[in-house]
């Protein structure tokens, strides 16, 4: 027998109506949830876990969930009367459906990171919001003056040219960090990493031409320091970048390497 599209809508609006059943009430699919990550747990640990749930609708939940066949119930001993519950095949089965309800809610809940591009060649800036925008919240500045127009509080990290006109990458770092201290920023440039680096107040550079794999690993990596390491990680980053370009006798002979070196000792 062949179905119309609108009975087969029909038919799958009636299946995911009894599907939900199993899941609709509050405390269903963290019970499940619970079950599912042990082999068998009893009433009180189950209400521990749950923390806020009274004695009553616990006991109606796990009546109700019993009743569906997505959980069992073993008998522990008579007096005093003890019960062990379990997750059955059939609940075992809704396991995938809750990990991606909890993958939703991380991707579509979570704050979205605000990240500032800057550079004065338009199409580079916006090459870099069109690389970032899908995972972040991505505005581009094409002068130092709009960098810091729109640069604030809300801002997470700045993706910044250094050779720019009128008001060069380094004046515009300097004045986001005097009136935004937790703003962290990238410098992106075709400069090459020279020592002076030592003193900027970076947290972290990238040498152009960048792609968009080294872009989105670092941006990843600078958003997820953590905050009470995040200013000794900047200093690492800028150490690493000087090793990687100048020998140690070269590093070592210049005043701006050691007050690097002398931070780092004091932020450990």
């Amino acid at each position: 027998m062949e179905f119309s599209e609108e009975d087969k809508t029909d038919l799958n609006l009636q299946d995911l109506s009894s599907a939900v059943k199993v899941l609709s009430r509050k405390w269903h699919p963290l019970i499940l949830y619970i079950l599912n990550k042990k082999d068998e747990i009893g009433f009180n640990e189950i209400k521990e876990e749950l923390d806020t749930v009274s004695g009553k609708v616990l006991s109606n939940s796990l009546k109700d969930l019993e009743e569906k066949q997505v959980i069992d119930k073993r008998i522990v001993s008579e007096s005093p009367r003890r019960v062990k519950y379990s997750i059955t095949e059939k609940g075992k089965e809704l396991n995938p459906v809750l990990e991606e309800l909890i993958d939703w809610n991380e991707k579509h809940s979570r704050k979205q990171s605000k990240i500032l591009t800057v550079d004065d060649e338009k199409k580079l800036a916006d090459i870099y919001q069109k690389w970032l925008q899908e995972e972040y919240n991505v505005d581009t500045a094409y002068s130092g003056e709009e960098a810091l127009n729109k640069a604030d509080d809300e801002t997470d990290l700045v993706l910044l040219d250094r050779m720019m006109p009128e008001m060069s990458g380094q004046e515009v770092l300097e004045k986001i960090k005097e009136n935004f201290e937790d703003v962290q920023v990238v410098m992106v440039t075709a400069k090459d990493p020279e020592i002076e680096i030592a003193d900027l107040e970076i947290d972290d550079y990238l040498v152009k031409p960048v792609d968009k794999e080294e872009l989105r690993e670092k941006v990843v990596e600078i958003l997820e320091r953590k905050e009470d390491k995040k200013d000794l990680e900047a200093l690492e980053a800028r150490k690493k970048l000087l090793k990687n370009k100048f020998s140690e006798e070269e590093l070592e002979e210049t005043e701006a390497y050691k007050e690097l070196i002398s931070k780092i000792h004091r932020e450990k």
